[in-house]
C-alpha cells in the first residue's frame, strides 16, 4: 500500500472517531435488561362485607436512592471503596420506582393493608400513613481477596467471578402522618443475604427482591405498632 494511501485512511480514521462516527457503546443485542417483580397480592374476595374488606390505606413517597445507585447499571461492590457497573446487565426501568413498586407488593400482602398507593398518587386520594423511603446499598458485595494478595490497580471489570458473594440492602424509612406532616415512627432495615455468585446478576436481582420483602415487614409492623 502507498504511504500516501496508508496516511489518508489513518487521517479518515481518527476524524471518524473525533466526530464519533465509530459507535463504542456495546450493542443492544449484547446488553440484558432486568426487572424487580415483588409477589402479586392474593386477588380480592368480592363478597366480602365492607367490614371485612377494611384496612389501611398506605401511600409511597418518591424514594430517595444514594447518588451511586441511580443509574441503569446493575452494581456490585468490590472493597469498601470501589464499585463496578455493569455495563451489559441493566436496569428495566426507573430503579427508584422499581424499589417502590416492589415494595408496594410485599406491603400490599399485610392482612392490615388495604391498598398502596405509589406516586403519583390517584387524584384526591386519602392516605392513613405516608412513607418514605431512603436506600443506601442495593448491590452485590464480592469477596476480599485473600490475605497477602495484591490486586492491581490497573485492572479494570468485575474481579471474583463466580466465587460466593454477598447482596446487600441498606436503608432507613420513615413512617408520616399525612395531616401534621409529622413522623410517627422511623427505623433502619439491613439485609445481607448469602448464596450468591459474583457475576450472576439474574441470581442478584432475585435476591435483592427478596431484600424488599424485609423492608416492607418492617415497615408494615411499625404501622400495626401504631395502630395498636
Amino acid at each position: 500500500m502507498p504511504a500516501s494511501l496508508a496516511r489518508i485512511i489513518a487521517v479518515l480514521a481518527v476524524a471518524a472517531l473525533a466526530f464519533g462516527c465509530v459507535d463504542l457503546e456495546p450493542r443492544q443485542a449484547n446488553i440484558r435488561y432486568y426487572v424487580l417483580a415483588g409477589e402479586d397480592p392474593p386477588p380480592a374476595d368480592t363478597a366480602a362485607s365492607p367490614e371485612e374488606d377494611a384496612g389501611l390505606v398506605i401511600g409511597l413517597r418518591r424514594l430517595r436512592i444514594a447518588s451511586y445507585l441511580d443509574t441503569p447499571t446493575i452494581v456490585t461492590r468490590m472493597g469498601p471503596h470501589e464499585v463496578h457497573f455493569a455495563e451489559f446487565h441493566r436496569w428495566g426501568e426507573d430503579l427508584p420506582r422499581a424499589i417502590n413498586r416492589s415494595v408496594a407488593r410485599y406491603l400490599s400482602l399485610n392482612d392490615s393493608v388495604a391498598r398502596v398507593d405509589v406516586v403519583p398518587w390517584p387524584d384526591r386520594a386519602e392516605h392513613a400513613y405516608v412513607v418514605q423511603v431512603h436506600v443506601f446499598r442495593f448491590e452485590g458485595e464480592a469477596p476480599p481477596p485473600p490475605p497477602g494478595e495484591e490486586v492491581d490497580p490497573d485492572e479494570r471489570g468485575l474481579r471474583r467471578v463466580g466465587e460466593p458473594g454477598t447482596v446487600r440492602m441498606v436503608a432507613t424509612w420513615e413512617v408520616v402522618d399525612p395531616d401534621t406532616e409529622t413522623v410517627v415512627v422511623q427505623g433502619r432495615t439491613e439485609e445481607a443475604l448469602d448464596g450468591w455468585r459474583v457475576g450472576d446478576y439474574g441470581g442478584l436481582v432475585q435476591r435483592l427482591d427478596d431484600t424488599l420483602r424485609g423492608l416492607a415487614g418492617d415497615v408494615a409492623a411499625a404501622v400495626q405498632r401504631v395502630e395498636s
